[in-house]
């Protein structure tokens, strides 16, 4: 295909930081969430807990999927299987809207369709990149599990009475009958004889109480259960899933015809697949075969690792890259399948702030929606966090460490506040960093040569930004208060948790504010805006857990929010306030006094 390795090599070019930030970031959860997990459940007796009490919460199965081995592998697969696919199927969703619709948009595309270029050739260089960055996550996810398990423990088929003889085995002592059971131990119980068995003999946290249901527990209980193959499984899962969410993207490219309606609307059927996936694990079970993302669950690596199961995805992948194809061959180029909507019969647009809004305002719905069905989510087991963490003091003092006091409802609610404002920072980033979308475009210029100044201009833009942060926390408030209070039967959480979320706001505005610096003294180097959010990310999140020095861990805006509910408010809000305020004048002063640029 003619220009094929060009378009590619100057897409990669491009993506030259987005891309590797993307495929290391999640690589790197995957290592800590790994290494997490075989530090606090190194006992069956802890994993199990888990698997009865997590395993069985409808919040906890609509967020992460059903838990389908009780080992430390069947646990992270579990963990992994919900959210971070749909990450990965996000970072596919951009790449291949930025190198198609977006390029057309900025009319990139029209300057390199004039150059010796076959027509194909960019729906395929995009297609590429996404195909390159899935199999480089597949690669990084697979290498993270592996450093994260240092152990191997396969699972050992279970087996009923009627098998005995020729499959059940307890170390390496076939019973050929009830009458060897005294031989045999289960988690270092002898089974003298079948009323032992009521005792001894779980699976998964079920009781077998009798020699004709005999079902011994998997051997993959007593280690980590991670090996390559299930490793494999888990990045081969990551990469499939990410293919097929390219070809969904590749698709939506060619319906519609602008970049901001070709990723909304995939990541539309992103989260349609993911809500899917979350009713089929907490209702009826067929729902979870209808979804891109409960396929890559289904896979159930680290567990079974059903291979098969991988062609679902990787068929959706190509029939979409062939419907795209045809699709892209039969439409002008710049135009989508879908018209545009025509505009209002008078225009209400009258100032910069209602246009900053009419231009943010999708994201920020989707934003608030997601935010308020996390909230629900994590309101609504806060109850029984107590029962899920049962009696591991590791957990405890690690979720105490985090959420920063001894009741661990509260220390609960409070570490899963700091980690949504976190998310909320991401979004303010975002909308913030949408003033040098605006200046590159050359969509600027228009505005600013009316009577509107740079600093109205840029005001109106953040405002969003600012405002936005506060009601995805309050969003998320309220709707942990409405689930928390269901489960209490106390209405007063609602307002508290509320007012809780909220004080995390003016950490999140400190990121945004920096952004805003950045855009007006740096333009370039607007990027390092998501490196401090990594860096506030890995500072109070994995600093206290590492035993970080609390002067290091200070940097992070976020280790100074109060620990609310349950701790004191403290003048940490009013000090990140002021900073924001300070930032956000500089960038303000910047602007001012720089000039506009296209790149």
């Amino acid at each position: 295909m003619t220009g094929l390795r060009i378009l590619f090599g100057l897409a990669l070019r491009r993506d030259r930081v987005m891309l590797p930030a993307w495929v290391l970031g999640l690589g790197a959860a995957v290592l800590v969430t790994s290494t997490s997990y075989a530090d606090l459940y190194k006992d069956p007796a802890s994993r199990r807990e888990v698997v009865t009490t997590l395993g069985e919460t409808p919040a906890t199965l609509a967020l992460y999927g059903r838990i389908y081995a009780d080992s430390v592998g069947g646990l992270v697969g579990w963990r992994l299987g919900g959210i971070a696919l749909a990450l990965a199927g996000l970072m596919t969703i951009l790449l291949v809207t930025r190198h198609t619709r977006a390029d057309e948009e900025t009319g990139r595309a029209e300057l390199l369709g004039a150059t010796v270029v076959d027509r194909r050739a960019p729906l395929a260089a995009a297609l590429l990149v996404a195909t390159t960055a899935s199999l480089a996550l597949g690669v990084v996810v697979t290498l993270a599990v592996l450093a994260a398990g240092g152990g191997d423990a396969t699972a050992s088929a279970l087996v009923d009475g009627a098998t005995l003889a020729s499959a059940a085995t307890s170390g390496g002592t076939t019973l050929a009958d009830t009458a060897a059971l005294a031989a045999a131990t289960t988690g270092g119980t002898a089974l003298t004889d079948t009323a032992a068995l009521a005792s001894a003999a779980t699976t998964g946290g079920t009781v077998f109480a009798d020699g004709a249901t005999l079902v011994f527990a998997p051997a993959a209980s007593a280690g980590t259960g991670i090996d390559l193959a299930g490793a494999l499984a888990l990045g081969a899962t990551f990469a499939a899933v990410g293919l097929a969410f390219a070809g969904v993207a590749a698709v939506t490219a060619q319906v519609t015809d602008s970049s901001r309606s070709a990723n909304g609307l995939a990541v539309g059927v992103l989260g349609a697949a993911f809500a899917i996936r979350a009713l089929g694990d907490a209702g009826p079970h067929w729902l979870s075969w209808l979804s891109p993302i409960g396929w890559g669950q289904q896979v159930r690596a680290l567990a079974e690792n059903r291979w098969p199961v991988l062609l679902l995805p990787l068929a959706l992948a190509a029939i979409l890259t062939v419907v795209a194809t045809v699709l892209h061959a039969r439409r002008d180029l710049g135009a989508g399948l879908f018209p545009p909507r025509p505009g209002p019969p008078r225009g209400a647009l009258a100032t910069p702030l209602q246009l900053a809004f009419r231009l943010q305002r999708g994201a920020l719905v989707g934003w608030a929606a997601g935010f308020a069905i996390l909230g629900a989510a994590f309101g609504s087991i806060a109850q029984d966090i107590g029962d899920v963490i049962g009696d591991s003091t590791d957990v405890k003092h690690a979720l105490q460490t985090l959420g920063g006091q001894q009741d661990l409802v509260d220390a609960y609610l409070s570490a899963t506040f700091g980690i949504l404002a976190l998310i909320a920072a991401a979004y303010a980033i975002q909308a913030v960093l949408r003033l040098r979308g605006e200046e590159t475009s050359g969509r600027a210029e228009p505005i600013l040569a009316t009577a509107t100044s740079r600093t109205r201009w840029a005001l109106s833009h953040a405002s969003i930004a600012f405002a936005g942060v506060a009601l995805l926390l309050a969003a998320a408030g309220l709707a942990a208060g409405l689930g928390h209070a269901a489960q209490t039967g106390d209405a007063n959480e609602i307002p508290r948790l509320t007012a809780a979320a909220l004080t995390q706001a003016p950490a999140a505005w400190v990121l945004a504010a920096l952004a805003l610096a950045l855009f007006g003294a740096i333009p370039k180097g607007t990027a390092a805006a998501w490196g401090a959010l990594a860096l506030a990310l890995a500072l109070v999140e994995l600093g206290p857990l590492a035993d970080l020095p609390q002067t290091l861990i200070d940097v992070s805006p976020f280790a100074h929010s109060p620990q609310l509910p349950g701790g004191e408010l403290g003048a940490g809000p009013i000090l990140n306030a002021t900073l924001a305020a300070g930032l956000a004048a500089a960038g303000l002063y910047g602007l001012r006094r720089r000039d506009l640029t296209s790149s």
